[in-house]
């Protein structure tokens, strides 16, 4: 059959388009760095969220879970918020989440110890964060052009380095530095990530002003 039939020109292009890159797509391999920083530094922190607040505040562990489940929870008010500005502005909205995520990570030390800036840490924190992971998600999703399905499944990977990789930052955080220093180390991480986001804005910005 292989020798009698005609070759199939749909069948070439499908297979041509079945191989995906990640280092050669530029924009989505910055997303996929930006993506695995940000999670790591949201996760250094998030991981030892519950003894951070037990020692710097002094809350009860049912204290706690309310603020755990308002940090969760304000991650939609996060998503609802950006999802109206990403398609106008999408690179301000990346870089003004970010800016809120680091802020509110290098606050957090002095907003546990009372309750009120506790709540505003966990509401800040939270939409930050979502609204930081649905502009990472939507860059992916408009440059991987037909390879959709094999991006979003890297990004996912991403996603889940930048988890075990918060796991075990916090850890040797906890172990050779004070649990406030734990915060501190995760904002690094985002101000890396903000700093990368802002190099590539520039950069793209520079040379569609100079053809």
């Amino acid at each position: 059959l292989a020798l009698y039939l005609p070759s199939s020109p749909s069948a070439a292009k499908e297979k041509k388009e079945a191989r995906f890159n990640p280092f050669k797509n530029k924009p989505l391999f910055r997303v996929y760095l930006l993506t695995a920083l940000t999670v790591t530094g949201h996760f250094t922190a998030f991981t030892y969220i519950s003894p951070f607040l037990a020692e710097r505040g002094g809350f009860s562990p049912d204290a706690i879970a309310m603020y755990l489940l308002w940090l969760g929870a304000s991650g939609i008010i996060g998503n609802v918020t950006v999802s109206r500005f990403i398609d106008y502005r999408p690179e301000t909205c990346l870089v003004v989440s970010l800016t809120l995520l680091s802020i509110s990570l290098l606050l957090a030390g002095a907003a546990s110890r009372s309750v009120l800036g506790t709540i505003l840490l966990c509401l800040t924190w939270g939409s930050a964060m979502g609204a930081s992971s649905l502009n990472f998600q939507t860059v992916v999703i408009r440059k991987s052009g037909p390879h959709q399905e094999v991006a979003n499944f890297l990004y996912s990977r991403c996603f889940n380095v930048g988890i075990g990789g918060g796991g075990l930052l916090g850890s040797l955080l906890m172990r050779g530095c004070a649990v406030s220093d734990v915060t501190v180390g995760s904002a690094l991480m985002v101000l890396t990530a903000l700093a990368g986001a802002v190099w590539v804005w520039s950069r793209r910005a520079a040379l569609s002003n100079n053809p």
